[in-house]
């Protein structure tokens, strides 16, 4: 449905929000813009027991969100992990948090999203919370919630607003083709952004 969309597009129709810290980005170069339904998994701290049960939980189509809380110094995340999933279906794999074995996934093309690389594994001393509503890079996700990624970064579509957002973007890449076209017969942009009294005060306080 947003495969053609890109990320920047969608973050302006839902009011240039919904989008994941900047930090936290594809480690493979992905070739195509990704779109799944986010399946939830609330980690405490360097864990991953909840990543492994996400495993074989999530559909395929399915992207792996987990709310690592931030922690960059204990991989949550592995080569081996990413195998199953993409045998699996699972689209994309995102971790606030920490990856390893970034070789591997290069060899794969699996798609993993994370705030930092490191060789350090997790530990599994506690139970994750499956299917939660979570924080994953500042923005809140919810089981079903749709995701999308691109070289750009990732943003969230709430469920109840992914028709909505869908037909607000259209009408956004309408208007950015008009814009093209007014800019090649030679207006300025700000012109054809309506930005005229902008720059006009702006020249005025010189």
């Amino acid at each position: 449905m947003f495969e053609n969309i890109p990320t920047s597009v969608i973050s302006d129709v839902l009011g240039r929000s919904q989008v994941m810290h900047s930090e936290i980005k594809p480690i493979i170069d992905i070739k195509k813009r990704i779109e799944g339904r986010a399946y939830t998994v609330n980690a405490m701290v360097g864990c991953n027991l909840g990543s492994h049960l996400a495993l074989y939980y999530a559909k395929k189509g399915d992207i792996i969100v987990i709310d690592g809380k931030g922690y960059k110094d204990r991989a949550i995340w592995g080569g081996l992990q990413s195998y199953i999933a993409k045998e699996r279906g699972i689209k994309a794999t995102i971790i606030d948090g920490a990856v390893r074995d970034k070789q591997e996934h290069i060899n794969l093309n699996y798609c993993v999203c994370a705030r930092a690389i490191t060789p350090v594994g997790p530990h599994k001393g506690w139970f994750d919370e499956l299917q939660a509503s979570i924080s994953c890079g500042g923005v809140v996700v919810n089981p079903n919630d749709t995701i999308v990624i691109d070289l750009d970064g990732i943003v969230v579509i709430p469920h109840y607003k992914v028709e909505e957002t869908y037909e607000k973007a259209i009408k956004q890449l309408d208007n950015e083709k008009l814009w093209r076209i007014r800019v090649d017969n030679g207006e300025e942009l700000y012109k054809v952004l309506g930005l005229n009294k902008n720059v006009e005060f702006f020249q005025n306080r010189k």
